[in-house]
């Protein structure tokens, strides 16, 4: 999901203030999306839909949600069955066939003027099938057990696309004997889908948040900020954390991966403190986490570049007290 800014005048801002019930954001959407549609032509995607619906059929309407969404569609399936079982299968292959007859194999094949990825975007949020899906989540987030929560908290710390790497490293700082893959059983409630990236260049399990989970996303973030203001309150009055922020010297630190042990070592020799601790500790009280950027193959004229471990400070942290702040304490 994109943000994008408006102006307004000083009264009229005033005016919303007091008005702090209503989702001014939501509000913005809808007269946007009313604009909108009367540029629209109806399109086979709003017959398939609209079917779908009436078949109440969440299967084949999720199908076209995952066939929207991903890069690869050779992975509709897979997400389909971790999300409801073997026996789904066959739904989101008909789903598929359907599309296929209707000349649509790629979610970028046009329909008319408009990609049929941005038909099926347009038209689930016209006819509230996104306010489904999100309802739904939230019921799961709401039966989820704390290792469940957790990990949906951390997802929110990362961006919209995730190389797995990294997040199952920081997740199981938090949850050494979590004895599930993470990735999939967030997959599973439908808050991630599990997609694929393949070029010249890079190759690699990429997870993406549907467009529908990012504004749940943005209200779980914010429901950790007081705790991990108050872990930052604790953690600026000891040395090895003002020590570690000198040595991040900004809020991203790039850790070649086979160059780890060595800059562990080095740490060490520094700040008499172990590297890994000190992670630990962080990742725990939400100030950090642990990102990846895989290995890059020459590609015409752009050479090679090895797999990078990123630290980052939290957006969360960051913006209960900014990193510069930090820096100066």
């Amino acid at each position: 999901m994109t943000s994008i800014t408006i102006r307004v005048p000083d009264w009229m801002k005033t005016e919303m203030d007091r008005h702090r019930d209503i989702n001014w954001a939501e509000v913005i959407r809808s007269c946007i999306r009313t604009k909108l549609a009367q540029f629209k032509q109806p399109t086979v995607i709003d017959e398939l839909v609209e079917r779908y619906l009436k078949q109440g059929d969440e299967i084949k309407l999720r199908t076209l949600d995952v066939f929207a969404e991903l890069l690869n569609v050779y992975y509709v399936l897979d997400n389909i069955r971790i999300m409801y079982g073997d026996e789904a299968v066959d739904k989101a292959q008909e789903v598929l066939d359907e599309l296929k007859n209707l000349g649509i194999e790629k979610p970028y094949d046009k329909i008319g003027n408009i990609e049929a990825r941005e038909a099926i975007f347009y038209v689930f949020d016209e006819k509230g099938v996104y306010n489904l899906f999100e309802e739904k989540l939230l019921k799961e987030l709401s039966h989820a057990d704390d290792c469940i929560k957790d990990a949906v908290w951390l997802l929110s710390q990362y961006d919209s696309r995730i190389v797995p790497d990294g997040f199952e490293r920081t997740f199981k700082i938090l949850h050494p004997d979590f004895g599930r893959n993470v990735l999939n059983e967030l997959v599973r409630i439908g808050i991630l889908y599990k997609d694929y990236y393949d070029s010249r260049a890079y190759s690699h399990w990429w997870y993406r948040v549907p467009s529908y989970a990012s504004l749940v996303l943005e209200e779980i973030a914010k429901s950790r900020e007081e705790i991990v203001r108050k872990n930052l309150k604790k953690l600026i009055k000891v040395e090895w954390f003002k020590e570690f922020l000198k040595w991040m010297g900004s809020t991203i630190k790039w850790v070649v991966v086979y160059e780890e042990e060595k800059i562990k070592t080095e740490y060490k020799e520094l700040y008499g403190k172990d590297l890994d601790e000190v992670l630990s500790a962080l990742v725990k009280d939400g100030v950090l986490i642990v990102d990846y950027y895989p290995r890059r193959r020459r590609a015409g004229r752009r050479k090679s570049e090895p797999p990078y471990w990123m630290l980052r400070i939290t957006p969360t942290a960051s913006k209960v007290m900014s990193f510069d702040i930090l820096l100066d304490l």
